[in-house]
């Protein structure tokens, strides 16, 4: 009983620490910095690279990986309702391959 509970305490407290090493970005609705009672978007930038931006509402408006401060790989947005916008691929920042655009009402 009592290594569980310490095992549960320490999970609990790791996982604390990640949670708060989470930085909110606020952004206006030309996506730059701002406060976050003028915001119309915000990001939350991950330890792991991975940049979440999000509509006012929560929803997930793009989602895509930084290395060296430079997009890489698959990036996607996404319209209001939740539905795909487009994918496509990153390389150093600069758009590689075929992106796909999505309409809104199909998918």
């Amino acid at each position: 009983m009592k290594k569980s509970t310490i095992t549960i305490l320490l999970f609990l407290s790791l996982l604390s620490t990640a949670v708060s090493a989470q930085k909110t970005i606020w952004l206006d609705k030309n996506k730059q910095e701002t406060v976050k009672e003028n915001h119309e978007y915000y990001s939350i930038q991950e330890f792991k690279g991975t940049l979440k931006t999000f509509y006012k509402t929560g929803q997930l408006l793009e989602q895509g990986k930084y290395n060296n401060n430079q997009k890489q790989g698959v990036w996607k947005t996404f319209y209001k309702n939740g539905k795909i916008k487009t994918k496509g691929k990153y390389r150093n920042n600069k758009k590689i391959g075929v992106w796909k655009t999505f309409y809104k009402n199909v998918y």
